[in-house]
């Protein structure tokens, strides 16, 4: 969750566990939206919760 937390431009995931859905509502952080907009993007189609984004192999 680190790494997603940093390439989300720090965003603060503590509120969130990990079998949780991706969040939709991040604040967007400059410089980093289309990154963010990919992520959500993605879990919103395949129904991923925070664990797959960061790793897409993880179940």
């Amino acid at each position: 969750m680190g790494l997603l937390s940093t390439f989300l431009g720090n965003v603060d995931l503590s509120r969130y566990a990990v079998d949780d859905p991706f969040p939709q509502d991040l604040p967007v952080t400059e410089g980093w939206k289309s990154p963010q907009e990919l992520f959500a993007g993605l879990a919103r189609r395949e129904h991923l919760g925070l664990a797959r984004p960061a790793h897409p192999n993880a179940r």
